[in-house]
């Protein structure tokens, strides 16, 4: 409450809330630091925004996520998440 800019903090307390399964106030977290122009830890803030969705069942929020991270970067973590939630999604 502090420091609400301050990237470190935001992220490590994102992750504090995604492990202890807050994933509404988690996803609050990485939303807040996506907004943050100087955040040195953007690529790990959307894999974990991805996370908090697909944690709490938001399958197609988690997969919207995930297809911009694998076609970004060509993550092949990304896609190994996206062919599992279509291999059992169909």
């Amino acid at each position: 409450k502090d420091k609400p800019k301050d990237v470190p903090t935001l992220f490590y307390c994102g992750i504090s809330l995604l492990e202890t399964e807050k994933y509404k106030d988690a996803r609050q977290k990485f939303s807040k630091l996506l907004k943050i122009e100087n955040n040195i830890f953007r690529e790990q803030t959307e894999w974990y925004l991805g996370l908090t969705y697909l944690k709490s069942y938001d399958i197609n929020k988690a997969m919207e996520i995930f297809d911009k991270i694998s076609e970004e970067d060509d993550n092949n973590e990304a896609k190994k998440i996206m062919r599992r939630i279509k291999k059992v999604s169909n």
